[in-house]
């Protein structure tokens, strides 16, 4: 057995280089390496083994993850796949690895009700998402399109997502797509919203909760009501089946009631409760110090541990921004396996900088998932040069292109040291800036 390409898709090889075209507008949405391009011409796994060994069964397993939507199995040798001796050594620097991203991220809407001082997504208050203006037929159109080139799910976001009217029927049209929908949301949820959902076969829902304190809500979200809302939302999801998990920051008044909020989750079957340390932001919501919102990461390990030991039957986790790049080899995932896009469909380099219009990409109105994707000029934001960084400790640090390739969080950069082209990690060359 070998590879070809898959139904719609065909190889296609020019100026020596190896791509994947789709064959409805030719637009190239993969480029293969010499040395893959060897490993899927030949017949089949044993063969790779034999020649190999297991670093070659190794490298063969990636490749075909990677190009799992674009290949199909063969009987007999891969022979489409050109002669590794007519290609050159490098493929097109502007194509991502990925034929399409894993994720893709959109924020709904910048308008929220709720005055979170935590927020770093900088919300217009209101109630009405009248900047959400993506066509839900385009929608359609994007969330097919990267379906079939491997996207695994839509994630959801805003400032409050909920506020855009036909949310639960465009996560139905993702949804029967089979995208998997990650939502997080403070929106009160009704019983017809509740229904809504779960006729677009949404299997749960994460509610964003710190407290069940009035007193504490109010001075954290600006309302002291929220806590009620959540009790009438969770009785409408656990009514409609739909199941729900809780996102609370941790801070250290969050954390002196956090037993109740416990109890509340584990009471009513939440799939879990992950606690999210709270991070400074650089413009807050309300005049509010930050620094006595700061809970230590040994406090925050112990609350977790005490959690878990008082409610064990409730999953319980600490979110660690640091372990989740461990565990991903990415520091920042957009344009590494995620595409991020604002609520009119424009392609942006970081969803908590939107404000800044030089890091916007191409539009998804006018260009599809592949384009924009896999676009130069966006590709140039994503993946800046060492000459941006001249004068900085990055532009001589021999980790520059490893740093590149793992994804640079911009907005640590700007807030560490005020801008972009700055060291955005712990490292030696960041405590020498």
């Amino acid at each position: 057995m070998g590879w070809q390409a898959a139904s719609g898709f065909a190889i296609a090889v020019e100026d020596r280089r190896c791509f994947i075209r789709r064959t409805s507008d030719g637009v190239p949405v993969a480029a293969v390496e010499p040395i893959e391009a060897a490993l899927l011409g030949m017949a089949g796994p044993a063969a790779v083994h034999s020649q190999w060994g297991s670093r070659g069964s190794t490298a063969l397993d990636h490749l075909l993850f990677r190009l799992r939507a674009l290949i199909v199995e063969t009987d007999g040798p891969g022979a489409c796949w050109p002669d590794v001796e007519a290609l050159r050594g490098h493929i097109p620097g502007a194509m991502r690895p990925l034929p399409a991203p894993r994720i893709l991220h959109w924020s709904v809407t910048e308008v929220c009700p709720r005055r979170c001082v935590y927020c770093f997504a900088n919300p217009r208050h209101g109630s009405r998402a009248s900047d959400s203006t993506l066509p839900r037929d385009r929608l359609q159109t994007l969330f097919a399109e990267a379906r079939a080139l491997g996207t695994e799910g839509v994630l959801l976001s805003g400032s409050e997502p909920l506020l855009r009217p036909d949310l639960p029927e465009i996560i139905g049209d993702a949804r029967h797509l089979g995208l998997e929908v990650l939502l997080t949301t403070k929106h009160p949820i009704s019983a017809n919203l509740a229904h809504r959902l779960r006729d677009a076969a949404l299997p749960s829902i994460a509610l964003s909760v710190d407290t069940l304190d009035a007193g504490i809500s109010a001075s954290l979200i600006g309302s002291s009501s929220y806590p009620e809302q959540v009790r009438s939302t969770v009785a409408s999801l656990r009514n409609a089946g739909v199941g729900f998990s809780i996102q609370a920051v941790l801070t250290p008044q969050t954390a002196a009631h956090l037993d109740a909020l416990l109890y509340f989750a584990s009471k009513n079957d939440a799939a879990g409760i992950q606690l999210v340390p709270f991070e400074p932001v650089m413009s807050p919501i309300a005049p509010f110090d930050q620094g006595e919102l700061h809970v230590a990461r040994e406090v925050a390990d112990d609350i977790v541990a005490k959690a878990q030991t008082n409610f064990p039957g409730l999953r319980v986790t600490l979110f660690d921004k640091a372990a989740q790049g461990e565990c991903s080899g990415v520091h920042c995932d957009i344009g590494a396996t995620k595409l991020f896009f604002t609520p009119s469909g424009r392609v942006h380099r970081c969803y908590k900088l939107t404000d800044d219009h030089s890091l916007n990409g191409p539009s998804l109105t006018e260009v599809g998932i592949a384009e924009a994707w896999h676009g130069q000029a966006f590709g140039a934001t994503l993946l800046p040069s060492r000459d941006d960084y001249a004068g900085s400790a990055c532009g001589t640090c021999g980790n520059f292109g490893s740093c590149n390739r793992s994804g640079r969080c911009i907005f640590e950069a700007k807030s560490r040291f005020g801008c972009y082209a700055a060291p955005d990690r712990s490292c030696a060359s960041a405590v020498a800036e």
